[in-house]
């Protein structure tokens, strides 16, 4: 007999004032790329600056979500390509995630079911494509935050 398993992965956008990793505005623009700075587009000897609030609200999220908290953890530079990914790497919290093994549980009229939370990490998205008139260029605007979501 079989057992079948459904993993999904969930990206969510955290609502805060600035970028994951700069100091740049959140928000999309009208006007392609006028959010940007040297940090966004990975300019060669650019630092990040972690973003205080997009922390407090995955720990938050963490939290509700009756995660283990990782007292210590740190950022890894994934690098691969991928053609909305101009810098060739992403900053994620691969091995160490802020939060693990939580669960959500989901109500319904006559019983329940838990769903297992395998990790919650920060990272960012360095941009993404949006279709302006007849082209699509690749915006620097946005930055989010992972949820990966694994049923048990």
């Amino acid at each position: 007999m079989y057992r079948v398993i459904v993993g999904i992965e969930v990206h969510v956008q955290i609502k805060t004032k600035t970028k994951a990793f700069c100091r740049c505005l959140n928000t999309i623009s009208i006007e392609p790329n006028k959010n940007i700075c040297p940090i966004c587009i990975g300019e060669p000897g650019t630092l990040p600056e972690l973003n205080r609030q997009m922390v407090i609200k995955s720990l938050t999220a963490a939290l509700v979500l009756h995660c283990k908290i990782n007292q210590t953890f740190h950022f890894d530079r994934k690098n691969y390509f991928y053609p909305d990914l101009p810098k060739g790497y992403q900053i994620t919290q691969y091995e160490v995630p802020i939060g693990y093994d939580g669960y959500l549980t989901i109500f319904t009229d006559d019983s329940s079911k838990r769903i297992g939370i395998e990790r919650i990490h920060e990272g960012c998205r360095t941009s993404c494509y949006q279709q302006i008139g007849n082209a699509v260029p690749v915006l620097f605007a946005q930055a989010i935050a992972k949820k990966i979501k694994e049923e048990i």
